[in-house]
């Protein structure tokens, strides 16, 4: 269930409070002020519905990840360097697993660009599955991304 709400984003509402935004003030407006409790409800279960469905659709066609720590973690101001890496490889590895299993082509693995520490690390990472990757598209992701590609 925990893969789910993590795919829907429903660690981070403000998506759906961005979409709220214009829905109740359109809602109010036609409705001349006189909104009904239910006809907010319905509206936020609406609205909550189709980020979320827009959440999984992106992720579905992009194949991407990002693997930097802010992405990650809210807070990490308490890690050592060491303890991120292994982080960020641990979220990484995990993924490679689900993309293996869900025989997906292509992923996407931005890793930004830095000293090259975690970048380096991703690429032992990719040897180990003896998987086939190179460096993305330059002008796309500035050298801080690698394509990897499953057979």
């Amino acid at each position: 269930m925990n893969d789910y709400l993590q795919l829907i984003r429903f660690d981070k509402p403000i998506g759906t409070f961005l979409l709220l935004w214009p829905t109740y003030w359109a809602l109010w407006l036609a409705s001349n002020g006189a909104v009904q409790i239910y006809e907010l409800s319905l509206f936020f279960i609406g609205t909550f519905i189709m980020r979320s469905a827009g959440c999984v659709i992106n992720d579905f066609f992009d194949r991407k990840i990002d693997i930097h720590i802010e992405n990650l973690l809210d807070n990490f101001y308490h890690m050592s360097n060491y303890e991120i890496v292994n982080y960020q490889l641990d979220k990484c590895e995990n993924i490679i697993h689900k993309a293996l299993k869900a025989k997906v082509h292509k992923l996407v693995i931005i890793h930004g660009k830095g000293q090259g520490v975690l970048r380096k690390e991703v690429h032992n990472l990719l040897y180990s599955f003896r998987l086939d990757f190179k460096d993305s598209d330059y002008m796309r992701y500035s050298g801080g991304a690698t394509d990897v590609f499953f057979r």
